[in-house]
């Protein structure tokens, strides 16, 4: 997968959240965009990296810990496969910055391809 600037043709978007406030931002962008919002906080802890159908772009709003994506997630991504998906794009919520996250979501998305 390759990234790409949060357009309005996303298909799918994926969130992950410890506190709430990820799935807070992820519902108010599936809202405005009126597409499916999918919690992968039940799929990670059941375990369940199942292909799943997608459109093909997808977005994924994470809170950052440690200035990246949780590892739970980017290990869930990594074994998931996303079946249609070309595009992804990062949404993440942080309390000041997200450090280099940006270069491991870019590494993460590259080892999809």
């Amino acid at each position: 997968m390759v990234s790409f600037g949060c357009k309005e043709d996303v298909s799918w978007l994926f969130t992950f959240s410890g506190t709430g406030n990820s799935k807070y931002i992820a519902e108010r962008i599936a809202g405005s965009l009126q597409e499916k919002l999918i919690c992968m906080n039940e799929r990670i802890k059941s375990g369940d990296t199942g292909s799943v159908k997608t459109g093909e772009n997808l977005v994924v709003v994470v809170p950052t810990y440690a200035w990246r994506i949780p590892h739970v997630v980017s290990d869930w991504i990594g074994q998931t496969e996303f079946v249609g998906a070309k595009n992804v794009c990062y949404v993440m919520s942080c309390g000041s910055g997200i450090g280099g996250a940006d270069i491991y979501d870019r590494k993460l998305s590259e080892k999809k391809d």
